[in-house]
């Protein structure tokens, strides 16, 4: 399974009043690639890091995307 992004919040104050944006909230997103159902094997383990129950989402790629 390859991983083709990871990201986490932003700490910095939010200046920009017209955006709402969740403060102090503790995220990790992360994207990967896999063929099949591979992905429900490779789950990281993560209970260390966890606040509340990990939350996995399987997108497909749209007709245009560079991902197919």
């Amino acid at each position: 399974m390859s991983t083709l992004g990871v990201y986490g919040p932003e700490t910095s104050e939010n200046t920009f009043s017209r955006l709402p944006v969740r403060q102090h909230e503790k995220v990790l997103v992360w994207f990967s690639r896999s063929e099949g159902r591979a992905w429900l094997e490779a789950d990281p383990d993560l209970t260390d890091a966890q606040a509340r129950p990990a939350q996995v989402l399987r997108l497909d790629p749209t007709a245009r995307s560079t991902l197919r």
